[in-house]
């Protein structure tokens, strides 16, 4: 998102609830849009995300790293993970995950918990929110 010189709080405010991760206020430098560019391609394009307490996830081998330790995901368990990644610091709705995860296809919202019980399970030391009623968000 591109802003115009003025700065006000209010306008920021919103943009946070829309969910714009990002944004530069006009007047720039070309330097520093190409960095915001490139840092927005890592995230989207990217393979690896870095998560608190030293862990990496690694989404084209379905496995988290820490250190020399490597934890193997199941195929859904590794999709939850991308697309909490690729949305965090924010809160991904049950709604979102249905819709990535199974296509709208008519399940229980348990099947996700379960999912999430999974990942936690798996890996002790993520730092995986549970917004009650809304959904989860990585951090």
């Amino acid at each position: 998102m591109l802003l115009r010189g003025v700065s006000i709080p209010s306008v920021f405010k919103r943009i946070y609830y829309a969910r714009v991760n990002d944004f530069i206020i006009k007047p720039f430098c070309p330097e520093e849009f190409l960095f915001h560019v490139f840092r927005l391609c890592k995230v989207l394009l990217g393979s690896k995300f870095e998560l608190k307490n030293g862990l990496i996830f690694d989404k084209d081998s379905l496995c988290v790293r820490k250190e020399s330790e490597v934890i193997y995901l199941g195929k859904k368990e590794s999709q939850l993970l991308e697309i909490l990644c690729k949305n965090s610091p924010h809160v991904v709705t049950l709604d979102e995950i249905d819709h990535h995860l199974y296509k709208n296809e008519t399940l229980s919202q348990d099947r996700i918990r379960s999912l999430v019980r999974e990942i936690r399970a798996k890996i002790p030391t993520i730092c995986l929110k549970t917004v009650r009623g809304t959904g989860y968000k990585v951090e």
